[in-house]
Order: structure tokens, then C-alpha cells, then sequence
């Protein structure tokens, strides 16, 4: 499922087969499914306010590149003010439960303990509230689910970056300490 090159509409148009899939995974499958597809989430959300510079743009957000990481994503999202300080703790909280899946191996489920409480604290099911989720693996899906929503209707209402202005455009520089004239 990871694809960082997914735009908005691709992403969109993906989520309901995401839900389908998700719910049909394990736990550890839902665990890291959901995680990858918020990352890929997230890549399309940077990548609709950066400048259109595909090229460069890849050597940013690509895997093993210095914006690669779900949390460096998440880290970006929130300093370029495109996520609020919830979102963010809960794409932290959800790096962190797909974490503990992926290092746990077998033993992971969504009821241990440690799991079970990180899935407590996401924010995104108290908006349903009076009807409080309690299972921490619909807690955990029905966070991915909204927040990638959240964060797909913020892509599209997106408008790219324009291109910086260029030291060379229209500036001179007199370098040799004299005035203008002079």
C-alpha cells in the first residue's frame, strides 16, 4: 500500500478501498496499514503546498530522504501550521502504536496494554462523541480513517507555493563600496 507518489484525488479515491482492506487485516496488518497510509496521506498533503518541482520534491519526501519518515512528515505538517497541535499527537500516538506492531512482531495485538492505552489517547474519537469508541482497534481505525479524511480535504483545498524570488531577479548589487553615480 506505501506509495508516496499518490496525489489528493488517487488518495481519495483509495480510502474506501483503504477501509475495506484495513478492516480485513490482523491487527498488526491494520496497525501498519494505517500508518502507511496516513504517511502517504501526509506526502500528498506537503507535496500539494510545496512548489511544483516533482524532482525535487522526491528528494525530500522519498523514503531515506530527510523528509522520508512519518514523523518527520508529521514534524513538517504541523511547523508549516497545515495540522493543529491534536492532530499531530495523534499522528505521533499512531507512529507510535505502528512502532510497537512492527517490533513486537506476534505478540502484538491491539489489547495489550501498552497498545491498548497509546489507543485510549487519541483525540480524533472523542469528536463522536456521546458515542464513545472503547475497543482500542476501532479507536485506532476510525483515527486513521478521519484524519486522513481531514487531511485529503485539506490537500485539495491546497494552493502549491509559489516559485521564490531569485537574488539575480531584478536586484543589483554594487560591490565596489562606491555609490550609485559616484
Amino acid at each position: 500500500m506505501k506509495s508516496p507518489k499518490l496525489t489528493i484525488p488517487e488518495l481519495s479515491e483509495d480510502s474506501g478501498r483503504f477501509i475495506e482492506q484495513v478492516q480485513a487485516e490482523p491487527d498488526r496488518g491494520a496497525a501498519l496499514v494505517g500508518a502507511a497510509y496516513l504517511d502517504d496521506v501526509l506526502a500528498s498533503l506537503l507535496r500539494a503546498h510545496f512548489v511544483d518541482d516533482p524532482a525535487t520534491v522526491r528528494d525530500l519526501l522519498d523514503e531515506g530522504r530527510p523528509l522520508g519518515s512519518f514523523a518527520a512528515k508529521t514534524h513538517l505538517a504541523y511547523c508549516l501550521g497545515l495540522i493543529g497541535p491534536q492532530t499531530r499527537a495523534d499522528l505521533d500516538l499512531i507512529r507510535q502504536i505502528r512502532n510497537e506492531f512492527a517490533h513486537k512482531h506476534h505478540e502484538a495485538r491491539f489489547d495489550l496494554p501498552s497498545i491498548a492505552d497509546r489507543c485510549a489517547q487519541l483525540n480524533v474519537p472523542q469528536l463522536l462523541e456521546p458515542t464513545p469508541i472503547e475497543h482500542p482497534r476501532y479507536r485506532f481505525i476510525v483515527t486513521v480513517t478521519l484524519l486522513a479524511n481531514h487531511l485529503l480535504l485539506n490537500g485539495l483545498e491546497a494552493k502549491p507555493a509559489p516559485p521564490g524570488r531569485d537574488l539575480t531577479r531584478g536586484a543589483r548589487v554594487n560591490m565596489t563600496g562606491k555609490g550609485e553615480g559616484g
